[in-house]
């Protein structure tokens, strides 16, 4: 076989076993590429979003101390969520005004794992209500 011909068979190999994976390889369970939250399949981006806002705020401990005062607001905190889809590089991005109610939002959402993947940052607010005499 000549040696262009063998280059020519060499490269048209090259996708193929690019995208191959060996028998008997475990399955993976890791974060999708980044691409995937722009595909059609399974929950959307705006879904997970949701889901994200709903699992911090559900895990959510109101600091006692701004319970007893009725000290209420709103911080958001920023996360990106890491393979065991937990919040990681967690930061407050806007604070309440009470250094109490900023540490509980980044908290909550330490605590809110399991979360929904999505590639990148996550903004979330974290309301804080007084409402009918209990915190929300």
């Amino acid at each position: 076989m000549s040696t262009l011909r063998a280059l020519a068979l060499a490269l048209a190999l090259v996708p193929a076993l690019a995208s191959a994976q060996p028998t008997g390889t475990p399955a993976v369970d890791a974060p999708p590429p980044a691409a995937s939250d722009a595909w059609a399949r399974g929950s959307s981006l705006e879904a997970r979003l949701d889901e994200i806002r709903r699992r911090v705020q559900a895990a959510l401990a109101y600091p006692p101390i701004a319970q007893r005062r009725a000290i209420g607001g709103e911080t958001i905190v920023s996360f990106e969520i890491d393979a065991q889809r937990r919040a990681d590089a967690i930061r407050t991005e806007r604070s309440s005004g009470f250094p109490a109610l900023d540490r509980a939002a980044e908290q909550a959402a330490r605590d809110a794992a399991p979360l929904p993947w999505v590639y990148g940052r996550v903004e979330v607010p974290v309301r804080f209500e007084i409402a009918a005499g209990r915190a929300e």
